[in-house]
């Protein structure tokens, strides 16, 4: 059985259960494994930012404090450091955000990266890149 215990998780898997889009289960299924504490979920701080800024069309702001509060505090918060920044400058990666969602989780030593866009990860990093629902196969072999 595959359960590594630091895992990076991209902002769209909080926004696809937040959000209620496909893939909605395997990301509720992500992020209770983290509030379970069966697995160490790490989220950037720029993915809260950015979390709150797409949702907010959707989610009303007391909702999404609630959603915040239930779901941060059995995550790791990861910094945007300087280095991040650099690093995101050279890697080539078209995505800023994804480059600095890649940096954090090399920084920190995740052993994974869980994401519903594989190509915006894949092919600039050399941590192994899942989909929710891969993932969710590999833990359960």
């Amino acid at each position: 059985m595959f359960i590594p215990n630091s895992v990076f998780v991209d902002t769209n898997v909080f926004l696809d259960d937040i959000l209620v889009r496909q893939g909605k289960d395997n990301a509720k299924r992500i992020l209770e494994l983290g509030v379970k504490r069966l697995i160490r979920l790490c989220l950037s701080s720029l993915s809260v930012v950015n979390i709150s800024y797409i949702a907010r069309k959707a989610v009303s702001a007391e909702r999404m404090k609630e959603i915040f509060d239930l779901y941060l505090r059995y995550f790791v918060i990861l910094p945007d450091t300087d280095m991040d920044i650099y690093d995101c400058i050279r890697s080539g990666n078209p995505d800023f955000e994804d480059a600095m969602q890649i940096s954090c989780a090399r920084r920190e030593g995740c052993l994974a990266i869980i994401t519903s866009n594989k190509k915006h990860f894949t092919p600039y990093t050399d941590i192994p890149v899942f989909t929710p629902e891969e993932f969710l196969a590999k833990i359960t072999e």
